[in-house]
């Protein structure tokens, strides 16, 4: 019963991390306004659901705002890019210093064939199915 709990507790909080990740990912590319300032554009807008926050808002006279919405400017805001570049390079260079690290201190154990051979057979998998949705689809 005990494994049972675990296991439903450690699906829950790798669903919700995983979730909140792909979320976080929208957020960055949503913030990233493509220049094109034309009113039939629905680029960044998910289909036209989502509407632009205002960047610039001033108060004036206490009780109107001016507001110019990213939609107007022309310009994109490089932190969103390179927001963007580090999440997406970050768990590649988490990975190669961890592994340096185990190689410099010859702490790897030997690898198992029929393990490797496993993994490979799953990665060929998947990359295959993604690579068929990502074009047929």
């Amino acid at each position: 019963m005990l494994k049972v709990v675990f296991s439903s507790l450690l699906f829950a909080i790798v669903l919700g991390s995983g979730f909140v990740a792909r979320i976080t990912l929208h957020i960055l590319l949503w913030h990233i306004n493509p220049p094109d300032v034309s009113e039939d554009s629905v680029l960044n807008t998910l289909g036209g659901l989502l509407q632009h926050n205002c960047t610039m808002c001033s108060n004036i006279h206490n009780s109107s705002f001016n507001c110019t919405s990213q939609q107007e400017t022309t310009t994109v805001d490089e932190t969103w890019i390179w927001a963007v570049f580090l999440v997406i390079v970050a768990p590649y260079l988490f990975t190669f210093t961890s592994t340096l690290f185990r190689i410099c201190l010859k702490s790897n154990i030997p690898i198992n064939r029929e393990v490797l051979l496993l993994v490979r057979l799953i990665k060929i998998l998947q990359m295959g199915w993604g690579m068929l949705i990502y074009i047929y689809s």
